[in-house]
């Protein structure tokens, strides 16, 4: 989770693109990458005197392994008076 501090002066709407194709119009943000790469963060600041952007490239890095998912099966084998006989974890 990356956080984002608006540092602009007498704005009134904000929009932070970040890169990875999502937005968000909060004053300040907060993101959540969901995959590895490099990222480029733009703040587009409007207010009573203009429209003012501000761009960081390659500004986030997020390195590691993507979030995986393992699924083990277990199955149990029982004799006739229900005593546990045998497990197979595959």
């Amino acid at each position: 989770m990356y956080s984002f501090t608006n540092q602009s002066q007498h704005a009134s709407s904000y929009d932070w693109a970040f890169g990875d194709g999502e937005t968000s119009a909060e004053t300040d943000s907060v993101h959540v990458y969901g995959t590895v790469g490099v990222y480029t963060v733009t703040l587009t600041a409007t207010g009573p005197g203009g429209t003012d952007v501000h761009t960081r490239a390659r500004y986030v890095t997020v390195s590691g392994s993507d979030p995986i998912t393992l699924t083990r099966v277990i199955s149990y084998t029982y004799d006739p008076l229900g005593r546990l006989t045998a497990a197979d974890y595959s």
